[in-house]
């Protein structure tokens, strides 16, 4: 081992003392140092300001955040610091802040009342989809059998109802039938049976609807099954009625679309009198429309 002095870091290091304690020459001092022999003649450097209140952090004092400083906001283009002023105040007179805000609010206050108008034209544009069933020209019976073979007639002569031309072609029918107006035909007293809470209830349940699912056109012309939703009471059920074929070119318009269907009254709650009257119930239909569906 090299003998030598050892360093005060260090004192097992002799080998590495002489060069760590001897600084080299003009090296006394940093280059930003004002001892510094290169500094000579030179302004010092320009010192932060002290703090209000205490002095400036010496040299190996533990730095800390001044009190209430301001911090400066940085330049949008840290690389082109250099550039002229003349660049710079060019590019500041281009960004203009404030002004897509106040075009969008302006745009949004235009949409907001130019679009009322535009739906307005738009909805009085569309063809008509629907056409209403015509009141009193269309019918809806129905018919119940006593146990004893004889044929009871009741009627609705308070209906509504529209067929609905779908956006793929084809076609839905709802008819709705008051129960309130229900009758029976040729009795004032069974008329008010049928409207009671035996049978239709119509002070709860006013209307008897029912609404096909979705058809082809032919069908009316054609005939064949039309399913769709009962509704009676409370109760709703699929049923299955069957469409008569048609005897004119344009059926439901030159002439009526027949259409009929067998229901279980006990289905929908329907159950008394059943030791008079059977329980399967006719449902019976000739619909005619008050234009021709668009």
């Amino acid at each position: 081992m090299l003998a030598g002095a050892a360093h005060a870091r260090n004192p097992g290091n002799r080998a590495l003392g002489g060069r760590l304690r001897r600084p080299a020459a003009g090296a006394g001092h940093l280059r930003g140092h004002a001892g510094h022999p290169g500094r000579a003649g030179r302004p010092l450097p320009r010192r932060r300001a002290f703090d209000a209140g205490r002095t400036q952090p010496g040299p190996g004092a533990p730095g800390r955040a001044a009190v209430q400083r301001p911090v400066g906001r940085l330049p949008r283009d840290a690389a082109g610091r250099d550039r002229p002023a003349a660049a710079a105040g060019r590019r500041r007179g281009r960004t203009r802040r404030g002004q897509p805000r106040r075009l969008l609010v302006a745009v949004s206050r235009a949409c907001a009342t130019v679009w009322p108008f535009l739906l307005v034209v738009l909805l009085a544009a569309l063809p008509a989809r629907a056409s209403e069933i015509d009141p009193l020209a269309s019918e809806a019976g129905f018919e119940l059998v006593t146990r004893w073979g004889e044929l009871v007639l009741g009627r609705f002569p308070v209906l509504e109802g529209r067929l609905t031309r779908l956006d793929d072609g084809r076609r839905r029918v709802r008819v709705s039938l008051s129960a309130t107006h229900v009758e029976i035909v040729g009795s004032r007293r069974h008329s008010y049976f049928a409207r009671g809470r035996g049978f239709f209830d119509a002070e709860r349940y006013p209307w008897v609807t029912f609404e096909s699912d979705p058809f082809d056109a032919r069908l009316l012309a054609e005939g064949g099954p039309l399913p769709g939703v009962l509704h009676i009471r409370d109760v709703q059920r699929r049923e299955v009625f069957i469409v008569a074929p048609s005897a004119c070119d344009r059926p439901a318009l030159d002439c009526p679309v027949r259409v009929a269907g067998v229901i279980d009254r006990g289905h929908y709650g329907m159950n008394r009198w059943t030791f008079a009257i059977a329980g399967k119930v006719r449902f019976e239909f000739r619909i005619h429309l008050a234009g021709e569906a668009e």
